[in-house]
């Protein structure tokens, strides 16, 4: 589950409540735009009432998605460019996380990533970015301190 927003993050806090596993990952710009492209997408359809009653987002959407085709051909291009930059989003999307999953497993960060990802809840992205704050805040410190020597 990715807390992108106040219903999402109720969610969340609701799963933990009642401790549930809640897989999370932190939202980054891209999934904000895959989410808003989605919605956009879901937003043209029903302006040209089109819709399906059936969950959204799965493979068998996708499919119909896919066949879909409209009579103007106008509105078929901006439904395809609109669904193709949904498809741009997705393998960005999944392009990033296999190069932060391949850096955490590298010399450097692989032993610090392995014991954070220890902790309930902390993926491979979370582990990376507490390892660079904690490294950005080493950081800063020193070169504080050596200011104020």
């Amino acid at each position: 589950m990715i807390a992108c927003d106040r219903r999402d993050g109720q969610k969340s806090k609701l799963l933990i409540i009642i401790d549930q596993k809640a897989s999370r990952t932190v939202p980054n710009a891209d999934d904000f735009r895959q989410k808003r492209a989605k919605l956009q997408i879901n937003t043209f359809l029903l302006a040209h009432d089109l819709h399906r009653d059936k969950s959204k987002w799965t493979g068998k959407h996708r499919q119909w998605l896919s066949k879909t085709n409209f009579s103007e051909s106008c509105v078929q291009i901006v439904f395809t460019e609109l669904y193709g930059h949904l498809e741009y989003l997705e393998a960005r999307i999944s392009h990033l996380d296999s190069q932060i999953e391949e850096i955490g497993r590298s010399e450097i960060y692989g032993p610090s990533v392995k014991k954070l990802r220890a902790f309930k809840g902390i993926g491979t992205l979370a582990a990376m970015l507490l390892i660079l704050l904690f490294d950005f805040f080493a950081q800063s410190l020193a070169c504080f301190e050596l200011d104020n020597f």
